[in-house]
């Protein structure tokens, strides 16, 4: 019974043979084909060879002759016909037919865009941007051509700020950033909630002081505007004085807003992001193309949907939750600066508590 060449070739490391000459040609390359007048097969890969890793140099014909092993059958140990392994062909892939030697451009199988066919490439802007603007939209524009790469050297450089992946990709693209995300205040605030001593080795269970939602959220927001500052002054250096100036503009509204009505700045906040974002010409610093947002977001009623950005409320409450606090007299905010109801738990009606309220009285006569 005779067996497969490339069973016999696996063996030779631990077995010898005798019988005819096995001639390799070529043994580098890649894919060598068996051809035997009696039994023509193909397809063998080299890294089932155990010679598939020699030098590109070989080039030579290697002649193995086996020698007999008194532990295998006769029949194992020869040859009925002589195989030659035929690696004449290379590794390289073979050229398509359209392909030709002097084309060494990169193949793309996306078409080019013309740009000057696009409609508005011929068309006058009556915009004219200061030079601030126009330098950061030719930065902006740059960084559109390899965001990735740009991120890379970014995070590489030594002196980078602490900024997530997200955001600087945010950035990259000119987007706005959310300042008030729970994953980054709580990054910065994280190390504070659980310190171990060193000498002990214990946890400090000690109780912590009670911090208001409000100042909470004031204190994020404050911190993320900073973060925020900090990264883009890093990637567009030409911008530090718009963005102190909207620094400043935004630490202002904080000061003079009740803090009860801290959410309102910080929706205002993302609304400003958020338009500059969307066009080209206008600046952090020109606070007077945000009047608008001003008066939708700080001067409206409490009653209005100024929960809109809010993670959430979706689209904003039609109908606010009554204010406990409000119907135990302990609420120490107006009704206008108050963000709940100050309106009757039972018929929410805001001329009594519901202490006070007549309605079960009336329901049980």
């Amino acid at each position: 019974m005779q067996e497969d060449p490339p069973v016999l070739l696996n063996r030779l490391s631990a077995t010898r043979y005798r019988g005819n000459n096995l001639t390799l040609q070529n043994p580098h390359f890649a894919d060598p084909v068996w051809h035997s007048p009696k039994n023509s097969r193909a397809g063998i890969s080299q890294r089932h060879l155990p010679y598939s890793k020699f030098e590109p140099s070989l080039q030579r014909r290697i002649s193995l002759t086996t020698t007999p092993n008194p532990q295998v059958s006769s029949s194992m140990s020869t040859f009925s016909t002589p195989f030659t392994l035929n690696l004449s062909s290379s590794n390289k892939r073979e050229k398509l037919p359209d392909e030709s030697d002097d084309d060494d451009e990169p193949h793309s199988s996306r078409p080019k865009i013309d740009i000057t066919a696009l409609p508005w490439s011929s068309r006058t802007s009556s915009v004219q941007l200061s030079p601030e603007l126009e330098k950061t939209r030719v930065i902006l524009e740059n960084f559109s051509r390899n965001p990735k790469l740009v991120k890379a050297s970014i995070l590489s450089q030594p002196d980078c700020p602490p900024f997530s992946s997200e955001d600087w990709e945010n950035l990259i693209a000119g987007k706005p950033t959310n300042l008030t995300t729970s994953s980054r205040v709580s990054t910065l605030l994280r190390s504070n909630e659980k310190r171990k001593s060193l000498a002990t080795s214990s946890l400090n269970l000690a109780p912590k002081p009670r911090v208001k939602p409000y100042l909470a959220m004031a204190t994020g927001s404050s911190l993320g505007t900073a973060i925020l500052i900090i990264a883009a002054i890093f990637a567009f250096p030409h911008r530090i004085s718009e963005l102190n100036a909207y620094r400043t503009h935004i630490s202002q509204l904080f000061s003079c807003t009740p803090s009860s009505s801290h959410s309102r700045v910080i929706n205002y906040d993302k609304a400003a992001c958020l338009r500059v974002s969307q066009t080209r010409r206008y600046l952090l610093s020109s606070f007077g193309n945000f009047n608008n947002l001003n008066i939708r977001w700080i001067q409206a009623p409490s009653w209005g949907g100024n929960n809109r950005f809010s993670s959430t409320s979706g689209v904003g409450k039609s109908r606010r939750d009554t204010c406990h606090r409000w119907n135990k007299k302990r609420c120490p905010n107006t009704a206008s600066a108050c963000r709940y109801a100050h309106v009757c738990g039972k018929c929410r009606s805001n001329g009594h508590v519901k202490s006070n309220c007549k309605k079960s009285e009336s329901n049980k006569d």
